[in-house]
């Protein structure tokens, strides 16, 4: 399950960085030590301080868990999921997307592991009751319907106020080099 989140996160952060950048851009995570206006310095998990510049427009989000019900028609949302062998397609997780980030990443492409697919694509239907059920998705060339299990995590990204990017704050961000050599986040996820 952690692979599959990782891999989510990070297919998440790429389609979020600049395709300019996208190959040059690294992910920061850790807990926040301080900030100096748009300036944040980020402890990683192995001790190592970087400090990364946020963008005058940079969004900031958190995942908050919602369940099946709160999916609706019009929603843009993300899911990775797994191919079985009967061809459905099978969600591990779905995320739904605020208005903001629409178009973020559009399209149904394979992940890295075998069988595994990302859709980022808009709701046309929900099947199914509040446990779960399918998600019917269209994007530019395609359709995708997604089985949604009850067991299956749903979160709705919230964006919330810059602030909460404070001193204690678990933070991940997609950082691109600037031409002086330092780091720049325009989307910061807090946990």
């Amino acid at each position: 399950m952690r692979q599959h989140v990782s891999g989510f996160v990070a297919m998440l952060f790429s389609a979020l960085a600049a395709p300019a950048f996208a190959q040059n851009a690294t992910t920061v995570a850790g807990v926040v030590q301080s900030v100096d206006g748009a300036n944040v310095n980020i402890k990683t998990a192995d001790g190592t301080t970087m400090m990364v510049k946020l963008a005058a427009e940079a969004i900031v989000t958190q995942n908050k868990k919602v369940d099946f019900s709160a999916v609706k028609s019009g929603d843009y949302i993300a899911a990775a999921a797994v191919q079985q062998a009967d061809g459905k397609i099978h969600a591990q997780e779905l995320r739904i997307f605020p208005e903001s980030m629409r178009g973020i990443g559009e399209g149904h492409r394979p992940m890295s592991q075998p069988n595994q697919t990302m859709t980022n694509a808009t709701v046309a239907e929900v099947v199914g009751t509040a446990a779960g059920g399918v998600v019917k998705t269209k994007y530019p060339g395609g359709t995708t319907d997604i089985i949604v299990d009850p067991a299956t995590p749903i979160t709705e990204i919230v964006t919330i106020d810059r602030g909460e990017v404070k001193p204690g704050a678990s933070v991940s961000m997609r950082a691109t080099p600037g031409a002086d050599g330092s780091l720049n986040a325009r989307f910061v996820r807090v946990q």
